[in-house]
């Protein structure tokens, strides 16, 4: 029985051995100092060849080119040097050879994006000064670019989860191929001749948008897609859009915003139906796959019944209220979290301290509900929530859950996410030894597809 065990909120209790990798810390947040010197700076012939920046607390700050001049405007491939001083461990600062906060320019089409393969190195966070001298010396797909072009601060916190690229590009294509693909089928129309589609190019790569004082991240898809039939080539339709990713205040989960769509064919109907689909159909495929999640929905060990016809705000307000009410001497989402806890083998008392600081970090932003199949009604389910969303390089996309100093956040997502690593982590994130490179992309190859009827039916 645990009916005697809901009564002992401990809230200044820490995660105990469950939460060794992050105990909690009193949250410091000291002024960091960001220094770019140039190449002139560096060998002293001009030492106003620098630029300087100040800041502090734990959100992320993004600077672009119009920001760093004098140093941006250095010669392509000269020395420079980055010098910064971190208030924690879990922060790095990355340094690219172009601007992410606007969309790069594709000259084959006006409005549109192309990908390239961006150059960046990255200091991790010590709580003390740290620097390191570095040029991008190679030319990226024979452009030009600049030697520093735009600085980026990211706080990873103590607990996170992550998609990595390799499996994130994989989906894209895909569902990108079912998306745009569909899309041109119906605009030709199901049932008329037969009409081959194929895709004879795609590049997919992350995408850093941002401007002063926030960030958000996404991807970046250049793609060419051709309707052949039996008269040779009708309609080719080629795509740039881009796609920014950041929190959801509704769920506190991953939300997607369209930046651009850059869609362009002769056929106005087809242009139409592919925008409708990369707004629409693909979004949602992508949001499905993208995000980082901890941990599956939890349902409650006793079934607690919603309406699934509810608004979210009605469902998350009802759901929470049934899972966290004192009811005949239990609380519901103690006991599922006490359950998890028992089952990992943590034992007494530390069991009944850690579900109790868990429990209270909940919020109705945790609760939905969802269908079953072979059940009449949805049930209410607990889901994750995110801090913060980083698309990282050569790492993927990652989510924040919880900071240091926040004991009941930690609490909370290592009871889920502790059983399977390495998608949920608590610990200190930042090795002195995390890599410089160039920004991962996928030229995927084009194989021929053949978009069947029954799977663009209805059509968007």
């Amino acid at each position: 029985m645990r009916r005697n065990r809901m009564f002992v909120m401990k809230l200044g209790v820490p995660a105990l051995a469950l939460a060794a990798a992050c105990d909690p810390v009193l949250p410091s947040q000291p002024t960091e100092a960001i220094v770019l010197c140039g190449s002139t700076c560096i060998s002293g012939t001009d030492p106003s060849n620098t630029v300087s920046k100040t800041t502090g607390g734990v959100a992320t700050y993004a600077w672009g080119t119009d920001e760093l001049f004098p140093p941006a405007a250095d010669p392509y491939g000269t020395d420079h040097r980055l010098t910064w001083t971190a208030s924690t461990p879990d922060q790095i600062l990355i340094a690219f050879d172009t601007d992410f906060s606007i969309p790069l320019p594709d000259p084959s089409c006006p409005g549109c994006s192309e990908p390239y393969n961006w150059s960046f190195v990255s200091l991790p966070g010590t709580g003390g000064q740290v620097e390191k001298k570095y040029n991008f010396a190679s030319f990226q797909n024979g452009g030009v670019g600049f030697t520093t072009g735009h600085l980026m601060r990211v706080d990873r916190g103590a607990c996170r989860s992550f998609v990595n690229w390799g499996f994130l590009f994989e989906q894209v294509k895909q569902k990108l191929d079912t998306a745009v693909g569909c899309a041109m089928q119906c605009a030709i129309g199901i049932g008329s001749a037969p009409h081959q589609i194929n895709r004879t190019m795609v590049d997919i790569q992350p995408h850093f948008t941002g401007v002063h004082d926030d960030v958000e991240h996404g991807i970046l898809l250049t793609a060419t897609y051709q309707a052949e039939s039996q008269y040779g080539v009708s309609d080719e339709v080629t795509i740039n859009p881009v796609y920014t990713f950041g929190v959801d205040p509704a769920t506190g989960r991953l939300g997607i915003e369209v930046a651009q769509l850059g869609v362009v064919t002769f056929n106005d109907v087809m242009k139409a139906k592919v925008e409708a689909a990369l707004s629409t159909r693909f979004v949602e495929a992508l949001r499905a796959f993208a995000d980082p999640q901890a941990f599956p929905a939890e349902k409650m060990l006793k079934p607690i019944f919603s309406d699934k016809q509810a608004s979210l705000a009605s469902q998350q307000a009802f759901c929470f209220g049934k899972a966290t009410v004192l009811k005949n001497g239990e609380i519901e989402a103690f006991n599922l979290l006490h359950s998890r806890l028992t089952q990992n083998g943590h034992p007494e008392p530390e069991a009944t301290d850690v579900a109790n600081l868990a429990l209270s970090a909940l919020e109705p932003r945790n609760f939905s509900c969802e269908a079953t199949f072979g059940e009449p009604n949805s049930q209410c389910v607990i889901r994750s929530t995110y801090k913060r969303l980083y698309a990282l390089p050569t790492l993927g996309v990652e989510a924040v859950h919880a900071d240091r100093g926040e004991a009941a956040l930690v609490a909370l997502y290592q009871i889920f996410g502790g059983g399977s690593p390495p998608w949920a982590t608590c610990e200190v994130p930042i090795k002195p030894a995390y890599p410089d490179g160039a920004v991962p992309r996928d030229s995927g190859s084009a194989p021929e597809m053949n978009v069947a009827e029954d799977e663009c039916f209805p059509c968007p």
